[in-house]
Order: C-alpha cells, then sequence, then structure tokens
C-alpha cells in the first residue's frame, strides 16, 4: 500500500518537498559560492585533496581511511584533474535534483540521480546526513508511481502509460 495507492501521495510529497529543498539549497549554495564550484574550481579539488590526505594519514584516524579504495581515490583524482567540467557538473545536478523533487517531475530519475551522487559523497569520506537523503530517496524510487501523483508525473505518467499500451496494443495486432 505505502508503494502503491494514492492515499499514501502526501506522505511522499512531504518527503519530495523537504528532499527536493536540500538539493537544491545545496546546489544553490554552491553556485553562490564565490565561483568555488566553477572554473578553477577550488572547492572540488579541496575536497578531493581532502579524501586524499586522510587516505594517506589512514594511520592517524584510528586506521580507517575515509576513502576505503584505492580505486576510487584515483577516480576522484580524474574528476578534480577535471574539476573545470565536474564542479559545473555537480552544481547544475544538484539543483536539477531538487527542482524534479519538489516539481515531481521525472521523480524516480531524480531520486535515482540523488541516490548516484549520495554513494559519491560518502565513499569520498563525506558521511553528514548523506545516509538519511540516500533512504528517503531509495524509498521515493520504490514509490515513484506514488511519490509523483502530486507532482507533475501524474500528468507526464499518465500519458507515458496511456502511448505504451497504444504501442502494446498496435504491436500485438
Amino acid at each position: 500500500m505505502l508503494f502503491r495507492s494514492t492515499a499514501t501521495a502526501p506522505l511522499w510529497l512531504v518527503v519530495r518537498l523537504w528532499l527536493g529543498y536540500q538539493w537544491f539549497v545545496a546546489g544553490w549554495n554552491k553556485l553562490n559560492a564565490d565561483g568555488r564550484w566553477f572554473g578553477d574550481a577550488p572547492a572540488l579539488k579541496g575536497f578531493v585533496g581532502g579524501a586524499d590526505a586522510k587516505w594517506a594519514n589512514r594511520a592517524e584516524a584510528h586506521g580507517h581511511p575515509a576513502v576505503h579504495y584505492a580505486w576510487f581515490l584515483d577516480f576522484l583524482h580524474f574528476i578534480g584533474d577535471r574539476a573545470w567540467l565536474f564542479g559545473p557538473l555537480i552544481v547544475i545536478g544538484e539543483l536539477l535534483i531538487g527542482l524534479g523533487l519538489i516539481a515531481g517531475v521525472a521523480t524516480r530519475w531524480a531520486a535515482l540521480a540523488a541516490v548516484a551522487l549520495n554513494i559519491m559523497y560518502v565513499t569520498g569520506g563525506s558521511a553528514g546526513v548523506n545516509g538519511i537523503y540516500i533512504a528517503l530517496a531509495v524509498l521515493l524510487i520504490c514509490a515513484w508511481r506514488v511519490a509523483g501523483h502530486l507532482g507533475g508525473d501524474r500528468f507526464i505518467v499518465g500519458r507515458l502509460d496511456r502511448v505504451g499500451r497504444l504501442d502494446c496494443h498496435h504491436a500485438a495486432a
């Protein structure tokens, strides 16, 4: 019932709005951070450098490095070396996730992108509230048909379903 009944749509609306607001504010703050996420993107390079420093000093951190896999640290370096590209992509991605969740448009895709970015942040050593964000986004993915019912998905999904039924009907004929 929780994932299929439109009676639960108000619950998912609250989850969607709260999580969307969190993502939008995160992107907005990065957008207005004196260009630190654009151009040379020192903020993104700082995140990568912090993960690298924690990896190098893992013995000092009770044997638990922030980045647990050397291959992921290499991946972070790849992103840091291309901060001019990935800095703006992160900001735009966070803003789009927030807007998608707030408007209830492409809810499952916005939630999936939220999970992907949160996993990147957690794997890079930034825990914070990311676990809560991941859990809520996974629940939104599970409830995607109902989660967007009080939003733009109500109109989009209904049209896509009708188009899909028409295509299946013509294919069977």
